[in-house]
């Protein structure tokens, strides 16, 4: 995807899923300490999407000294992708990659996207088993519990990280005034692919062979969606208590899919090849609890993700007050861009953000919840099902995005 230069707008109805239950443990919260009293700020860059190409992994270096050069940035967050959809899945690739972000001198954080596992099958991507790709990111992002990743300084020298025990992608952490946290759901319907083998094209692959055969390994790729989202709904639950915990005066959730779409390739207008998605709404259950947690919380709320490769903000997300969608930059753009996020404790909004362009003097911070400028491209909303709004019991919320100009 080109570099982009503004934030699209689009304003689309969305609806609020009925939250399911789970079983999975908790990482205990006695540990946590107390906010500071002093004020503080917590800064940090937030990227995503990136590098996707070979032309991409030679810029990459010049990214990671760009956010070096800020000595106020602490820590960078990564919402997932670090390889295109069309790209290897190899271990030659992965390690190429993760050698990049080694450069970074301090910690790094990241949650896996889609890109990095689910989509493996394809052609283009060498025709591998999604869930040993998966086992391979895990390998080697989230080897040391209680640790971001192998990855610059690594963040449990400052700071504990506490680590899923059924998950080990799945963290929190607080960072002063600030709670983060991420749960991994990615796109491509959250992993719900089906592969198709007599099926020739668009995403397709016609190489790939499941090592279990057909039925056997959907059966199994299926039990992996349900277990992981079945711990995603615990997670929300235990960054939320770590954040009241704490006392925090915000919350940074990150995840690569953005909860809010029914499906990243709805059924059956986009189906083609080895892409053959659920036609069911994979991140109801995710979207009801993170709404439902943000409203008990009462304070500010950042809805952070990749994916779609445009710099989003939506205030107001879904209709709650309290949350604010963040979209970073992806792919070319992602190499050459990246997004600076500032909390300041004790204020009324705590977050702000800036794009940063490599090599440019930085801007002004401006607040998520305030000097938003207004909507340039203003577009209808979406419709969203029958089977939603039964699902859903008629409640409606609604999520609104705004393109704004990036100088």
């Amino acid at each position: 995807m080109s570099n982009r230069t503004t934030i699209r707008s689009a304003r689309r109805t969305r609806l609020i899923g009925a939250a399911a239950a789970t079983a999975a443990l908790l990482t205990p919260l006695a540990s946590i300490a107390p906010a500071s009293a002093s004020p503080a700020t917590v800064n940090f860059a937030f990227i995503g999407d990136v590098p996707y190409t070979p032309a991409e992994q030679a810029l990459l270096p010049a990214l990671v000294a760009d956010i070096n050069a800020d000595p106020d940035v602490q820590l960078t967050a990564h919402s997932g992708d670090f390889k295109g959809g069309s790209d290897s899945c190899s271990d030659a690739s992965f390690n190429t990659t993760l050698t990049g972000f080694q450069g970074f001198t301090r910690p790094f954080w990241y949650t896996p996207g889609d890109n990095d596992w689910t989509d493996c099958h394809r052609d283009t991507n060498g025709n591998f088993d999604p869930l040993t790709r998966l086992a391979k990111v895990r390998q080697l992002y989230f080897a040391t519990p209680g640790q971001t990743t192998p990855v610059g300084a690594g963040l449990a020298v400052t700071r504990p990280v506490h680590t899923q025990p059924t998950l080990a992608e799945n963290t929190w952490f607080n960072q002063d005034c600030v709670t983060f946290g991420d749960i991994h759901a990615v796109s491509s319907a959250n992993g719900l692919l089906h592969p198709n083998l007599a099926v020739v094209g668009g995403k397709g692959s016609s190489g790939y062979v499941d090592p279990l055969g057909v039925a056997a390994g959907q059966a199994a790729r299926d039990a992996e969606v349900a277990t992981r989202t079945a711990a995603d709904l615990t997670w929300i639950d235990a960054i939320f208590d770590a954040a009241t915990t704490n006392n925090s005066d915000g919350v940074f959730l990150m995840t690569q899919a953005e909860p809010a779409l029914l499906a990243d390739q709805p059924a059956p207008a986009n189906v083609t090849g080895n892409d053959v998605v659920s036609t069911a709404d994979e991140f109801a259950a995710i979207r009801a609890k993170v709404f439902a947690r943000a409203q008990a919380f009462a304070k500010p709320v950042i809805l952070a993700h990749g994916d779609q490769h445009v710099y989003t903000i939506t205030p107001t997300y879904g209709g709650q007050s309290n949350i604010t969608r963040l979209e970073n930059f992806g792919s070319s753009g992602a190499v050459q861009k990246w997004i600076q996020v500032r909390a300041t404790c004790g204020t009324s909004f705590v977050f702000s953000q800036r794009p940063r362009t490599i090599g440019q003097t930085a801007g002004a911070f401006v607040d998520f919840a305030t000097n938003v400028p207004p909507a340039t491209v203003p577009e209808g909303p979406l419709a969203i099902g029958a089977a939603a709004i039964a699902a859903l019991a008629g409640a409606g919320v609604w999520a609104t995005r705004r393109r704004l100009t990036v100088h």
